[in-house]
């Protein structure tokens, strides 16, 4: 494990990073350990979900023969102080200092890898970002476009009232408590309104550095029944790189539950999509 300072225009907080090396012991294919054992994955989780959550999907990737980067967001899971009034952050300071962070311990860590970013809902729209402005590759997982013109009929009106209801309630508390509402737990104040700008406008203008620069490389694995991340909202995120791809996989039908999140419960399927896909 190593960590990091997170700096905010109101302080810096500690961001305690794990470090998961490769293990093959089940031996997959040679040519797929090969190429795995020469690419560092960052994994960046979605919003509210705590790393322990991911430990499945996690330890598959390393038994594929994958390094992995990963962490909670700050002040959230396993990094104090947790969210609060007071303590806040937005996009930009994630990508262009918590991801970016990232992608340095990664580059220290296994100097010779390749680094892929690997991000589930939330997480993919950073990784997205952080592609089209510097080119890393980014995998993400059951995420879309949040812009309420990227979703039909009652999607469209979900994501209104989603968004009448997250300022409401950061008007009150200072910053989001999604425990009240099934959104995660606590989350930044700035970060939520962001969220809810790109919700209405489907741009970015919160971030500082220009995105539309010809750059991003993505692969995205949209899951079959995910109504928070239909496939139309896929393809717009994906639209953000210069190449991307889109895929889509099924869940096995005894996996009960909402598919934009259960999919962790029961992860082969997704990471056989990652390992089949790598040359994306």
């Amino acid at each position: 494990m190593t960590s990091f300072q997170f700096k905010t225009t109101n302080g810096a907080y500690p961001v305690n990073v794990n470090i998961n090396p490769s293990s093959t012991e089940h031996r997959p294919n040679q040519a797929l350990i090969d190429k795995a054992s020469k690419t560092t994955i960052i994994f960046l989780n979605a919003l509210g979900v705590p790393l322990r959550k991911y430990s499945k999907f996690i330890n598959g990737l390393t038994e594929k023969g994958f390094t992995v980067i990963s962490t909670d967001y700050p002040n959230c899971g396993e990094n104090t102080p947790h969210i609060k009034r007071g303590i806040d952050y937005g996009y930009d300071e994630l990508v262009n200092h918590f991801v970016h962070n990232l992608v340095q311990i990664a580059k220290d860590h296994t100097p010779d890898n390749d680094i892929v970013l690997i991000g589930h809902s939330l997480g993919g729209h950073l990784g997205t970002i952080y592609s089209a402005i510097h080119n890393v590759p980014v995998i993400g997982i059951a995420c879309g476009s949040t812009h309420y013109k990227s979703w039909k009929g009652r999607g469209r009106i979900r994501i209104l009232l989603a968004v009448a209801v997250i300022q409401a309630l950061i008007r009150v508390y200072g910053f989001l408590p999604g425990y009240k509402i099934g959104l995660g737990e606590r989350e930044a104040k700035t970060m939520m309104q962001e969220w809810c700008e790109t919700a209405l406008t489907g741009k970015f203008d919160y971030i500082t550095q220009p995105l539309d620069t010809d750059k991003g490389h993505g692969l995205y694995i949209n899951i079959e029944g995910d109504k928070f991340a239909p496939m139309l909202s896929t393809w717009k995120l994906a639209q953000m790189c210069s190449r991307s791809k889109v895929i889509q996989v099924t869940l096995d039908d005894d996996l009960i539950g909402n598919p934009h999140g259960v999919w962790i419960k029961r992860p082969e399927i997704v990471i056989n999509a990652v390992c089949d896909n790598l040359d994306f």
